[in-house]
């Protein structure tokens, strides 16, 4: 019997790496790709389960990504990268039409989440939030207290997020729309990872308190025991209608209120924690994928996690020929 062949995008990155220690002890055969020669998680894999992507931002991206997964027989594709989530999930008719099953949420409730300032309209009259402000012309600076936080509306990994402390501080910002102005909130951060079924029904919630956070991924973190804070996360994820793992980011207010900060529709990059925790959430997507039935919930246990460097050792050669692009 033919073994399932499971694609693996953002090989350079955490969660992309996560994903892989997660489900490689299973009887699949994991492929993984990169527009870089360089990163780490191709060398987890064979030389001839090593792919080379376009960038997401190229024209060519969508079909260079569905030829390498014609070409390699490819039964499931897991996108680990968020400037590739709304190409493929708008797209995923293309891959699901040739019997590639797309492990995403929809193009719809993506773009919903991506947009931070979208997903915060979208949830304002059914969720108590922090206040939010889209910033541009219209924007009347005296309805805003300082210090805030700004942040790029869609961008990643902590990217562009500052602390605002004043109105001249603020006007440094593009006046574009490009960026949204959020309460700051001084407390503890937490995300939640929760693994939604194909129906949409949140069937795990796992809290991790983010102790240290290096890059925008945490390096030292714990899975707490917070059953109010799970609850929250998962209807936020069922009534936005996502689906397989998402993470859901929250920080608490001067008041000790834990409010939402953003969501990030695929699998973290500290997925790892939560499947030592006892919720493999990679293995329940490929098991979904496969057509397996899943329980109807999850239990964890609360354990902590620090990271450290690894390396992976190879031939000379074998190195040279993957960063010449001679892919075996």
């Amino acid at each position: 019997m033919k073994k399932l062949n499971v694609l693996i995008t953002g090989a350079g990155g955490a969660a992309a790496i996560a994903f892989y220690q997660s489900v490689k002890c299973m009887d699949i055969n994991v492929f993984m790709a990169d527009m870089s020669p360089h990163s780490t998680g191709l060398y987890l894999v064979k030389p001839a389960n090593r792919c080379l992507l376009k960038a997401a931002d190229e024209a060519e991206f969508i079909d260079d990504l569905f030829q390498l997964c014609i070409n390699n027989d490819i039964d499931v594709l897991i996108p680990t990268v968020d400037s590739e989530l709304l190409k493929i999930t708008k797209n995923s008719h293309l891959f699901e039409n040739n019997g590639i099953k797309v492990v995403s949420s929809s193009y719809a409730a993506i773009s919903n989440v991506i947009d931070k300032y979208q997903l915060m309209t979208c949830l304002e009259n059914d969720f108590k939030l922090a206040w939010f402000k889209n910033y541009d012309a219209d924007l009347d600076v005296n309805d805003l207290v300082f210090p805030c936080l700004s942040k790029p509306r869609c961008d990643s990994g902590s990217r562009g997020i500052k602390i605002i402390e004043s109105a001249d501080e603020l006007a440094r910002l593009p006046l574009d729309g490009s960026y949204m102005i959020q309460e700051f909130l001084p407390g503890k951060e937490y995300s939640v990872d929760v693994y939604l079924n194909e129906e949409n029904h949140a069937i795990a919630s796992v809290v991790r308190e983010r102790v240290k956070i290096y890059g925008g991924v945490a390096v030292v973190s714990k899975t707490l025991e917070m059953p109010k804070l799970s609850s929250l996360a998962a209807k936020i994820a069922e009534h936005l209608k996502l689906r397989y793992a998402v993470n859901v980011q929250f920080k608490l207010n001067t008041d000790g209120v834990p409010c939402l900060l953003e969501i990030n529709p695929r699998y973290p990059g500290t997925i790892s924690l939560t499947v030592a925790a006892g919720v493999n959430m990679p293995e329940m997507s490929i098991r979904e994928a496969m057509g397996l039935s899943l329980n109807s919930y999850y239990p964890y246990e609360e354990i902590a996690m620090v990271r450290y460097w690894q390396e992976v050792f190879m031939p000379i050669n074998e190195f040279q020929n993957q960063q010449e692009g001679a892919l075996v």
